[in-house]
C-alpha cells in the first residue's frame, strides 16, 4: 500500500517538474518571438523627419569642439595650439605637416597639467613637452581637416 502511494507521489512530482518546465520553455519562447517581431518592425518603420528651422541646440553641438588630447570641451574663444610647418596651402586637398600641442586646459609648457593628455592613435600618455603630429589640408568649403597620424611617444626609436 505504501509502495503504491510513494510511486504515485514521485511520478505525479516528476510529471509537476516536466509540466513546469515545459510551461517556462513555451514562455520564454514567445518573449524571444514578441521582441524579434518589435525589432523587426522597428527596423522597418522609418522615423518621421522635421522639417523645422534649426533650433539654438543644433547650433550649439554643431559649433562644440572637444581638444583632441586631453578631450576638454573648449569653450568659445578657446582654440587648441597648433603649429603649422611652413605656410597653409590654399589648394584644396594639398597636406602639410602639423603639430598640434593641446588646448588652454592641458597645454602647459612651463609647468605640468593636472589633465591626462592620451594619443588618440597609439593611446600612450603624452608628455607635458610632447605633441601630436598630424596632417592638414583645406577643404573645398574652406575649412581646415586636421588627420592625426600619432605623437612623439608613437614616433620614438626604441
Amino acid at each position: 500500500n505504501k509502495f503504491i502511494i510513494e510511486v504515485f507521489l514521485k511520478i505525479t512530482m516528476t510529471d509537476l517538474f516536466l509540466v513546469l518546465l515545459i510551461a517556462v520553455f513555451v514562455l520564454l519562447t514567445i518573449f524571444a518571438y514578441s521582441r524579434y517581431t518589435q525589432m523587426q518592425d522597428e527596423d522597418r518603420i522609418p522615423t518621421p523627419q522635421k522639417r523645422s528651422a534649426p533650433s539654438s541646440d543644433k547650433k550649439e553641438t554643431a559649433a562644440t569642439k572637444y581638444c583632441l588630447l586631453c578631450g576638454a570641451l573648449l569653450l568659445p574663444g578657446q582654440n587648441i595650439v597648433s603649429r603649422i610647418c611652413g605656410p597653409l596651402s590654399d589648394n584644396t586637398g594639398q597636406e602639410q605637416s602639423c603639430h598640434v600641442y593641446g588646448c588652454p586646459n592641458c597645454y602647459k609648457p612651463q609647468n605640468k597639467s593636472p589633465r591626462k593628455r592620451k594619443c588618440p592613435v597609439c593611446g600612450k600618455t603624452i608628455p607635458s613637452e610632447g605633441y601630436l603630429i598630424a596632417k592638414i589640408a583645406m577643404q573645398s568649403s574652406g575649412r581646415r581637416h586636421v588627420r592625426v597620424t600619432g605623437c612623439t611617444e608613437c614616433y620614438k626609436k626604441t
